[in-house]
Order: structure tokens, then C-alpha cells, then sequence
């Protein structure tokens, strides 16, 4: 995965996820991998991701893998994040 499309795939991640109702946590469990890892996926923080990861990560989140590196998800994600702090700044 290039190192620019490290932020757009965790913010997709964690779009899906919060959309989902998932912690961290359980979406690790369900691919696989810490939590912690999941935190740097999401933030960015990590490297790199392999193959076998975004695979499970798109099982768990319940996507074709494909759509984990779509230009149109990374737009989706970023508008949900963004009705998710508008709606939470409106509470």
C-alpha cells in the first residue's frame, strides 16, 4: 500500500466500523489483529498493511476488499465522519 493512501484507508476503516457500531476491539477480533493495530490503521501510524490484513479487515467490515481502496469509499468515509461530528456537535 502506498505510503499517501495510508490516512484514506483508515479513515475508511473507521468510518465502516463506527457505522457499523464496532469498537476497536471487536474489529480487531473479527480480523484478526490487536486493537492497537486496528488504533494505527485508522490513525495512519503503521507502515503497512498486507494483503492478508485488508482481507480480513473487509470480511469484518463486511466490503469487497476493493472498496477498501476505492476513490468513492474514501469519499463516503470522509462524509460520514463528518455528519458523525456534525451530529455529535448538535447533541
Amino acid at each position: 500500500m502506498a505510503i499517501g493512501s495510508k490516512k484514506s484507508l483508515g479513515r475508511l476503516v473507521r468510518a465502516r466500523r463506527v457505522q457499523l457500531g464496532m469498537s476497536q476491539r471487536e474489529l480487531g477480533r473479527q480480523a484478526g489483529v490487536t486493537d492497537s493495530a486496528i488504533s494505527l490503521i485508522e490513525t495512519g501510524g503503521t507502515q503497512s498493511v498486507t494483503p492478508n490484513v485488508l482481507h480480513k479487515l473487509a470480511e469484518a467490515l463486511q466490503v469487497p476488499i476493493d472498496d477498501l481502496l476505492s476513490p468513492n469509499m474514501q469519499l463516503q468515509a470522509v462524509l460520514a465522519d463528518t455528519v458523525k461530528g456534525l451530529a455529535e456537535a448538535l447533541r
